[in-house]
């Protein structure tokens, strides 16, 4: 059993700043760090460490505490085990005995990788075939340095020399089958690996988990794949691995960012031209375990996949899987369809790193430039093919601004009206985006004319929102009674803009509620406005059509109430990380009348 003075030696003793950046990517916040909850699916950093204190603790959720329970909870191990860990690294004595989570226990197939990889390092390293090898290696521009840092190796070529190796160190046949180190024919076994170049694959921890071996002679038959991988085994999962991962981990604590490649020569060529931040898939669509892994580092992702149409349609699959994991991404698109290690090979390690960092770029911009990349835009085939692909880029966006303003780049740039390409728009996010949403998204329960309970909150107050400026636009009687029943400055600004145009400037003159007036009033206001109010009633006329009585808009209203108190959770939250403590008190005094308003009107809901 610990004392209490044992406890307080080991946290006082602990760096946690040290500890915690193991697990979480911190920037300077004040006195102290802060970063992602790595607890909960935090967007914006919530946890936060005070040094002094020896504290680290969500905002949010509420999960951390000393450096004893942050262990505990970040490894879900015991409090006397995570305690022995922090007292064995602080030099503190100790003398408690536990028991370690029953789970599988990998040593022994990690000792055996172990073995394989520096068999195939001396192979390299110490032959007259790997000579060849290494000079290959360098041709592609990669040293001794990197050979060593990713312990690049090369197989025999023999057929049975890994076995005999592996036999010599008492290992079993089936521990090598079943880590596809060889197989088994007949009354014989061979090397999985033969001739070939090999690239171990490492774990976040640094322990080897298969293999990967590419061709390099140049009299190999050619029907052979480039690459050949380790099968999956009980450690090696391909949509669990990123590769480089283990030498990347300081680096991207250090800028906060990871740069996603697709193939290991890309990764090689970015780390040799000091983008070390760089990981790669497994030669697989990338998956979202890959992407909470990279979450757990950084909470910014750099794409620069290929540039040909494979490496574009993969971008597009990874920027949904890395968004979908609550993660920043931005792209860089190289030119002339050529690879990362190729445009390297070609023009230099500096100047693959200045154009990369100078050409950083948003997912949307990438997804425009790729549509009208290599297009004649004079030519009337190109503009609908490059027309589709920019409508697809920017119809995933919320902002009106943004489709706007991308809608005009392509009017200049394929020199057609903006008017006719405003209708288009419309007339393709009817049939591809805006019918999908209403199907999915935005079904109403026309029985009872409310919004239906299971949706995404998000979604309930976007379609309430909307169906409370079609009341208002009914008559100046329901407009101020919304007015006075809803929070304005919860609307996004172009549509609180738009509420201020329609109660305070039409209703302050008419009563009762005329388009071409309305309309008349925008124009001599702001172009922008018209836009925006005939957007918001295309997306209205698309919704399903349900009956709007008293009942209907009540709802809406509550709904609404319900998101801006959430909202306002969420900005105290945001207010809350660079206050002094009388004004954190004050802020927690305000979200606990919040909180208690949120939890009055739950329960009013469920007796109902």
């Amino acid at each position: 059993m610990l004392s209490q003075e044992q406890i307080d030696e080991i946290i006082d003793k602990t760096d946690i700043v040290e500890l915690v950046s193991q697990f979480v990517s911190l920037e300077k916040a004040g006195k102290g760090y802060k970063g992602l909850c790595p607890f909960h699916n935090d967007s914006s950093p919530s946890f936060m460490i005070e040094p002094t204190k020896k504290i680290a603790k969500c905002m949010s959720c509420g999960e951390g505490g000393n450096p004893i329970n942050f262990l505990k909870k970040i490894k879900n191990i015991p409090f006397e085990e995570a305690a022995y860990e922090l007292a064995s690294k602080a030099g503190v004595k100790v003398n408690i005995s536990f028991k370690k989570n029953a789970g599988p226990d990998y040593s022994k197939y990690y000792q055996i990788t172990d073995i394989s990889q520096k068999f195939y390092s001396r192979n390299l390293l110490s032959t007259k075939s790997g000579q060849v090898a290494i000079d290959y290696l360098h041709k592609r521009g990669i040293n001794d340095e990197t050979i060593k840092m990713f312990g690049i190796g090369l197989s025999s070529a023999n057929s049975d020399v890994l076995y005999n190796v592996l036999k010599e160190s008492k290992i079993l046949e089936l521990d090598m089958i079943d880590l596809g180190l060889v197989k088994a024919k007949e009354n014989s076994y061979y090397d999985m690996f033969t001739r070939r170049i090999i690239f171990p694959i490492y774990d976040e921890f640094s322990h080897v988990l298969g293999f990967s071996g590419r061709l390099y002679l140049e009299n190999e038959d050619k029907n052979q794949p480039k690459y050949v991988n380790s099968p999956e085994t009980v450690i090696f999962k391909k949509g669990l691995v990123l590769f480089n991962l283990n030498n990347a981990i300081n680096d991207i604590r250090r800028t906060k960012r990871v740069i996603l490649y697709e193939g290991f020569m890309d990764v090689i060529a970015s780390f040799r031209s000091g983008l070390k931040e760089s990981v790669c898939s497994m030669g697989t669509a990338l998956t979202i375990n890959q992407a909470n892994l990279i979450r757990k580092y950084a909470k910014e992702v750099i794409i620069c996949y290929d540039g040909d149409n494979a490496g574009v349609n993969a971008s597009v699959k990874a920027i949904k899987i890395l968004k979908q994991a609550n993660l920043d991404v931005k792209m860089v698109m190289l030119p002339n369809d050529i690879d990362p290690d190729e445009y390297v090979s070609k023009y230099g390690e500096e100047a693959y790193k200045n154009y990369f960092e100078e050409n950083i770029i948003d997912p949307t911009e990438y997804l425009y430039l790729n549509a009208i990349r290599n297009k004649d835009l004079t030519k009337f085939s190109d503009i609908e093919v490059a027309k589709k692909m920019v409508f697809d880029a920017i119809g995933e966006n919320n902002s009106q601004t943004l489709i706007e303003n991308y809608l005009n780049r392509f009017s200049n740039e394929a020199k057609v009206s903006y008017s006719s390409l405003i209708i288009d728009y419309d007339n393709y996010s009817n049939k591809h985006h805006i019918s999908k949403n209403v199907e999915n998204d935005f079904e109403l329960q026309i029985n009872n004319n409310f919004l239906k309970e299971g949706l995404n909150y998000l979604t309930k107050y976007s379609v309430a929102e909307l169906r409370l400026f079609v009341y208002a636009m009914q008559n100046k009687e329901k407009a101020n009674y919304i007015d006075s029943n809803i929070d304005l400055s919860t609307f996004e600004e172009m549509h609180s803009t738009l509420w201020m145009q329609l109660i305070d400037n039409y209703y302050s003159i008419f009563d009762e509620f005329d388009e071409k007036k309305f309309i008349a009033i925008l124009n001599s206001k702001n172009e922008n406005y018209l836009n925006c109010y005939k957007n918001d009633k295309h997306t209205i006329a698309k919704m399903v059509k349900i009956k709007y009585c008293n009942e209907d808009l009540e709802e809406c209203i509550k709904i609404f109430n319900e998101y801006t108190k959430k909202k306002k959770i969420n900005d105290i939250n945001d207010k809350f990380r660079d206050k002094n403590y009388d004004e954190q008190i004050r802020l927690l005094e305000e979200k606990i009348k919040v909180m208690k308003e949120i939890n009055k009107n739950q329960l009013q809901k469920k007796r109902k």
